[in-house]
């Protein structure tokens, strides 16, 4: 996760004249979109032991706890104009083992 903040960073101005062209959003509102996903990354690569951590609860039984373990993938529909920001939905489940696709709305229909 902090080598895809790295990319994202390193990769910034292209990326963000990206969005700029697809969704017309304005530059410095791309730069930023680009930021917050490396951020994001950060901030699970950072937490996740935390997050995943298996935690003891008070309950009847002699011990119980919680644990997160991975179920299977998960699978993301973004609207046309989520490009960048994939990273949020996307990086929690990578730090924790599970596997995700994720793909654009264009096209489906509910």
């Amino acid at each position: 996760m902090f080598g895809a903040a790295e990319v994202l960073r390193n990769d910034k101005q292209a990326l963000a004249r990206l969005i700029t062209e697809e969704m017309g959003k304005p530059i410095s509102a791309a730069e930023a979109e680009i930021e917050k996903c490396a951020w994001n990354c950060e901030f699970y690569a950072t937490r996740a032991a935390e997050f995943l951590a298996q935690r003891e609860v008070d309950a009847d039984a002699s011990k119980s706890y919680i644990r997160y373990d991975p179920l299977g993938v998960v699978f993301a529909i973004m609207p046309w104009n989520y490009p960048s920001f994939t990273p949020k939905p996307m990086s929690p489940l990578l730090r924790s083992s599970s596997h995700g696709t994720v793909s654009s709305d264009s096209g489906w229909s509910f």
